[in-house]
């Protein structure tokens, strides 16, 4: 695990102290990392709910399987891994619900 010194405002810093203080985060660090985490997850899910507004409206996700896989990956690497597993189902569901990949050869 690495450190990463970022300065920040005020009152920012006393949300994380009363995050620490009411027991939500056992320290400064756990505040920032569950912060980020929620953030990377409320990101992924409207990821998600865009894809699944633009399969409504007729736009159709078009590309090779192997390039789409590769970049899935790709996105969920970067994600926490407790986080991978609930984003991988939604697009599958968002896949099956949809069937609306193109596959080109």
């Amino acid at each position: 695990m690495s450190t990463l010194p970022v300065p920040l405002p005020r009152d920012l810093e006393e949300f994380i102290d009363s995050m620490v203080k009411s027991g939500k985060a056992s320290n400064k660090a756990d505040a920032v990392c569950k912060a980020l985490k929620k953030y990377a997850e409320d990101q992924a899910i409207e990821a998600v709910l865009r894809a699944e507004q633009e399969a409504r409206e007729g736009k159709v996700l078009k590309g090779d399987l192997q390039t789409l896989l590769k970049k899935i990956e790709l996105f969920l690497h970067t994600q926490a891994s407790q986080k991978k597993h609930y984003f991988l189902r939604l697009v599958i569901m968002m896949y099956i619900r949809n069937k609306k990949f193109t596959i080109q050869t």
